[in-house]
């Protein structure tokens, strides 16, 4: 019988969980990609004995275990990931009642209320017998709180305004920037090949955020992190692969 050989091209998916411990990982939501690749520096020797010099020694000096992956999901945790901040912050903001709140109106320019998602706003002059109007004399934006007075409408440079309206209950998260100088800590990649063969990956790495995080787009938005494992006492190799076999 002729031999026959069966192959299992592999269409890669899986789950990415990154932890400062072992034993409480946060699952990192969809990445579009992940990639991982080994690279190796060298020492050659050279033989001057006789004639041209030849190589008799080429050894591995270094081994790097690195990676890539690219998020598109920008909960708080890839978001204090990527801008290496600490755990984010929760801002809470009760429900408030504000009446006559004083404000000396700056003609063309963006003022804030000191309260996130208003409404029921009414603007009126220091005496509270003008009530100004809505897109006459002044802009809002509801959900940062803000006033705009408009030059050419009723209300003069340094008018004090008296405003009413209600804050609503919101709670936010605040991700601060640049607290942490580096991001490390267990990651693992569990396999759900649609094709082909499952192969998990675990390790102790350092991440890099690269690339620009997206304000404004006509795309997904995404964050792209650099990889670079290291030896820690909970692994064996730089990287422990778990070759799972077949996917079901």
């Amino acid at each position: 019988m002729a031999y026959t050989y069966t192959n299992h091209p592999t269409l890669g998916r899986g789950r990415l969980y990154f932890a400062s411990t072992a034993d409480q990982y946060v699952d990192l939501g969809n990445a579009s990609e992940f990639n991982l690749n080994i690279e190796l520096e060298k020492k050659e020797h050279f033989s001057s004995r006789a004639g041209l010099k030849v190589r008799d020694k080429n050894v591995v000096v270094q081994l790097t275990a690195k990676g890539k992956f690219v998020l598109d999901d920008a909960m708080k945790e890839n978001v204090q990931l990527f801008f290496m901040a600490n755990a984010p912050t929760d801002v809470t903001q009760s429900q408030t009642t504000v009446t006559d709140q004083a404000l000396t109106a700056k003609l063309s320019k963006w003022q804030p209320l000191g309260y996130w998602s208003v409404s029921g706003v009414v603007v009126q002059d220091v005496t509270d017998t003008t009530t100004y109007t809505e897109d006459t004399d002044y802009y809002l934006q509801l959900d940062a709180g803000l006033i705009y007075p408009i030059d050419g409408g009723s209300i003069s440079a340094d008018d004090v305004l008296h405003i009413d309206y209600v804050a609503a209950t919101i709670t936010m998260y605040r991700v601060d920037a640049g607290e942490d100088s580096s991001i490390g800590g267990h990651f693992w990649f569990v396999s759900d090949a649609s094709e082909g063969y499952d192969i998990d990956a675990k390790g102790y790495a350092t991440l890099t955020p690269e690339g620009d995080f997206a304000m404004i787009t006509d795309d997904w938005r995404q964050m792209s992190f650099a990889v670079e494992f290291e030896t820690n006492a909970s692994y064996n190799g730089l990287i422990d692969l778990y070759h799972r076999g077949e996917a079901a």
